[in-house]
């Protein structure tokens, strides 16, 4: 509360749905980044050849865009999770909420006619299928994200203004 009447609803709300992105997509990076490095000291101990370790540049730029994809629907999923701990405070509710909304997503394609090109899974999980064009398919991984981000800071002002108007 403090915070809000300091700064304001505004930037309070696009800090939060920032940091809110930016840790989801670092988790993701960083992870991703242990587990690989983990992967390469252990290929190093067994092999002892970095030939055998790391895979031809093509199949390595195919990788790298497929981790900053899934980092960016990583970053994505945790600004839905601060959407939800707008409209419920509960802390366990705002942790699980990103995998069942990206799994109630996902399954909406089976029950309505979703065009591809604004199916979640198909923008973010399917750079492997594609071996040209990765650059322009960031861009609309990056569109689609950005659109997302406008309307859950949309929706987080408007609830955060509303709670502060209610207490």
């Amino acid at each position: 509360k403090y915070e809000i009447q300091r700064v304001g609803i505004r930037p309070y709300t696009f800090s939060k749905v920032i940091c809110s992105v930016s840790s989801g997509f670092l988790t993701a990076i960083v992870g991703i980044g242990i587990n690989i490095g983990m992967m390469i000291l252990y290929a190093y101990r067994v092999y002892e050849d970095a030939a055998k370790v790391w895979p031809n540049a093509e199949k390595l730029e195919s990788f790298a865009w497929e981790v900053i994809l899934f980092s960016m629907l990583c970053g994505l999923l945790s600004a839905i999770g601060f959407l939800v701990t707008t409209f419920y405070t509960d802390i366990y509710i705002g942790i699980t909420s990103p995998i069942i909304i990206y799994y109630i997503l996902v399954c909406l394609k089976n029950w309505f006619p979703i065009p591809l090109a604004l199916q979640i899974s198909k923008v973010y999980l399917h750079v492997g299928y594609v071996k040209e064009g990765h650059e322009l398919l960031f861009g609309y991984a990056l569109l689609y994200t950005s659109c997302w981000l406008i309307l859950i800071y949309k929706i987080a002002k408007k609830m955060i203004q509303r709670r502060l108007e209610r207490a």
